[in-house]
């Protein structure tokens, strides 16, 4: 989780359920599982290629911190 905040600094987040990061009109919800150590990726955007690039970039490196 100190990752994921470090890499948001500068972006408007939110650490309610998670860690929501505002990317212009889109958003990625990173929520750890509360039992396995994996994270669920939450991403609503206008537009479904701008959401699938959000979910592949965050998917990306979370899969890098975990090494």
């Amino acid at each position: 989780m100190h990752q994921i905040i470090e890499s948001s600094a500068g972006k408007k987040t939110e650490m309610i359920d998670g860690i929501k990061i505002f990317i212009d009109d889109s958003w990625v919800l990173l929520l750890p599982d509360e039992d396995e150590a994996y994270f669920h990726i939450w991403v609503e955007s206008s537009d479904e290629d701008n959401a699938r690039n959000i979910l592949k970039k965050y998917s990306q490196q979370i899969a890098e911190w975990q090494k």
